[in-house]
């Protein structure tokens, strides 16, 4: 049980670094237009 919850927490933890601490928009579209293109420069940085 112990083993199971460090990985959990490890997995975790690595997401974490990988979320901006702020996102700074002033409307709602702003932030989801800034979340939706988080993702694939995300993917983009493991590739390169």
């Amino acid at each position: 049980m112990s083993q199971a919850r460090h990985a959990i927490e490890t997995s975790g933890s690595l997401l974490e670094r990988l979320l901006p601490k702020h996102i700074h928009s002033v409307t709602a579209a702003g932030f989801e237009l800034k979340t939706a293109f988080f993702i694939p420069a995300c993917s983009l940085n493991f590739l390169f």
